[in-house]
C-alpha cells in the first residue's frame, strides 16, 4: 500500500484506514504500507495519520516502511499554519518508529515501489526563497498560503496507468507546474481535484484552471469533498 494523507484527527477516519487496509491486504496479518505521503500539514489532511499511531502503533501486523513530504519551515512559509501541525506529525512518525525513513521529495524524484512508480511533479522547494502568497488577485501576496506546500505526484503502473494527485495545490503551483513540463508530459488518465473542489466564488475556487484540466486531460476526475 501506499497512503496519500488520510484525513482529520479522529478514531473514525483512523480506523477507516486501518479497516481498507485490511479489507484490501493478501494477508490482514502482513499489511506493509511501503510510503505514508503527506502533501502538506493541514489538520485535515496529517491528523488521520496521527490518530492511527495513537491507535495502531503497537499493531505488529502493520509495517510501515517509509514517510515521504516537503516541507519548508520557515517563519514566512508557516504563518498561516496552527502551531504544531509540523511537530505534532513528526512527533507521530518518531512514536511509531525511530528507524523508519523518512525523505523530503523533490521535484523530478522518482520512488520506484512493487508495481507501481511515483513521481514528484511539484513541491514548495521550486519557489524557494520566494513566498508564495494566496492566489487570488486581491488577496495579500507577502503572506504564504499552507496549500502552496502541496506536493503534486503522479503514480504509474507497469501497464502504463496514471493517477495525478494534487492534494490542496493552488493554481499558482499547477499552472507553474504546466509551463514547465508541457501539456503532453502531464496527460494522465485520473485527476484529483484540489482543495476539495471548492466552487463557491472565494480564491479557493479558482485552484486548478482551464490551463491546467487542458494539459492533464483526465478520463477520470476524483472530486473530493468536505462534506
Amino acid at each position: 500500500f501506499m497512503v496519500y494523507d488520510g484525513g482529520n484527527k479522529n478514531s473514525h477516519q483512523a480506523i477507516h484506514i486501518y479497516d481498507t487496509l485490511v479489507k484490501y491486504a493478501p494477508d490482514p496479518q502482513n499489511i506493509t504500507i511501503r510510503a505514508w505521503v503527506f502533501s502538506h500539514f493541514h489538520g485535515d489532511h496529517v491528523g488521520a495519520f496521527q490518530s492511527f499511531v495513537t491507535r495502531y502503533k503497537t499493531n505488529s501486523a502493520i509495517k510501515i516502511e517509509s514517510f515521504i513530504y516537503n516541507f519548508c519551515n520557515t517563519t514566512k512559509q508557516t504563518q498561516t499554519f496552527s502551531p504544531g501541525q509540523m511537530t505534532n506529525t513528526e512527533d507521530s512518525i518518531k512514536a511509531w518508529g525511530k528507524n523508519v525513513p523518512v525523505y523530503k521529495c523533490l521535484t523530478g524524484q522518482v520512488f520506484r515501489f512493487p508495481g507501481m512508480d511515483m513521481e514528484i511533479l511539484a513541491t514548495m522547494s521550486d519557489f524557494i526563497p520566494k513566498v508564495i502568497g494566496y492566489e487570488a488577485s486581491d488577496a495579500d501576496l507577502s503572506k504564504g498560503d499552507g496549500n502552496t506546500m502541496t506536493v503534486v505526484m503522479r503514480l504509474k503502473t507497469p501497464e502504463g496507468n496514471t493517477c495525478m494527485l494534487t492534494g490542496d495545490s493552488p493554481n499558482i503551483v499547477l499552472d507553474d507546474m504546466v509551463d514547465r513540463y508541457g501539456a503532453d508530459y502531464l496527460d494522465s488518465d485520473i485527476v484529483t481535484t484540489p482543495h476539495h473542489a471548492h466552487n463557491r466564488d472565494s480564491y479557493r475556487a479558482r485552484n486548478a484552471t482551464i490551463k491546467f484540466y487542458d494539459a492533464v486531460k483526465p478520463e477520470i476526475l476524483v472530486v473530493t469533498s468536505s462534506n
